[in-house]
């Protein structure tokens, strides 16, 4: 099924909400390069979706197999409220505080469009998906305002689909959402963004 995830993170602290409720239950940690628990490097490097690389060169590691959309990066800690209603209604792309937006519908070509700024990204291998599977509140994927929650997502094959984001600014707080649906359940990581693997 269809999931709405969203993380904050703030002054070394990760929180999950997972379709709009913060899971709290959950046991998030993240070891990064240096070992550290809990933590979140303030760097430079490159946003992806749909994969886990190491390094500049490293792309042996981790894909994502299954479809993923609507994927939005904010400057600021969303609040619970803010989060929620994010979950329930469509993205507002003026958002002041909205770094960046892809809501991956494009359809076709091999460009993600950044829907609030110009960070656009490179589409390798992943393909448009239009499968009317999309239910999420109602079987049109609307909310009760009727909004259009996604219109459609890319599909990514676990093997070598990725995107790469024009993104490379680092925030000491933000929030990253996703719509996202595994094909598989699995043990091993399947990375759905990253930056160099510092999202999960």
């Amino acid at each position: 099924r269809w999931s709405y995830i969203g993380f904050t993170y703030e002054a070394g602290t990760l929180k999950l909400y997972v379709n709009g409720e913060e899971r709290t239950d959950l046991n998030i940690v993240y070891t990064g390069n240096s070992g550290a628990m809990n933590t979140i490097a303030n760097t430079a490097a490159i946003l992806q979706i749909g994969v886990y690389k190491y390094n500049a060169s490293d792309f042996a590691a981790s894909h994502f197999n299954g479809k993923i959309s609507e994927v939005a990066l904010w400057s600021d800690v969303r609040t619970p409220a803010e989060i929620l209603q994010d979950y329930e209604s469509v993205i507002d792309p003026t958002d002041g505080n909205l770094a960046a937006y892809w809501k991956l519908d494009e359809g076709t070509g091999t460009s993600a469009t950044d829907n609030a700024g110009s960070n656009t990204g490179t589409i390798t291998s992943a393909t448009w998906d239009t499968n009317t599977d999309l239910a999420h509140i109602t079987s049109t994927w609307k909310n009760a305002n009727n909004d259009t929650l996604v219109r459609g997502a890319y599909s990514f094959d676990g093997v070598d689909d990725y995107i790469n984001l024009a993104i490379t600014e680092s925030y000491t707080e933000n929030t990253i959402s996703v719509w996202f649906k595994r094909a598989e359940k699995s043990s091993e990581d399947r990375q759905i963004v990253t930056k160099w693997g510092l999202i999960n």
